[in-house]
C-alpha cells in the first residue's frame, strides 16, 4: 500500500481485537503448554489481587453485609 493512502496517526493506534466468542457447550478448548502456563500465571496474579482487595478494609463502607 502506498503511504499516500494511510493516515499518520494510524501507526500509533493499537489494533482493536474483539473478544472471542464462547465455545458451544461440550466443545473441548485446547491449549498449548505455553498458553496453559500463561493462564496459570494470570490466575495466580488475579488471585493475589483479589486477596489483597479483600484484606483491604478501607472500603468496608461500600460493601453490604
Amino acid at each position: 500500500m502506498s503511504r499516500g493512502f494511510t493516515k499518520e496517526d494510524d501507526a500509533q493506534t493499537p489494533p482493536i481485537i474483539p473478544p472471542r466468542a464462547a465455545l458451544p457447550p461440550g466443545t473441548p478448548n485446547y491449549v498449548t503448554p505455553a498458553g496453559l502456563e500463561q493462564l496459570r500465571a494470570e490466575l495466580a496474579t488475579l488471585e493475589a489481587e483479589r486477596a489483597q482487595a479483600e484484606a483491604n478494609h478501607d472500603n468496608d463502607t461500600d460493601r453490604t453485609h
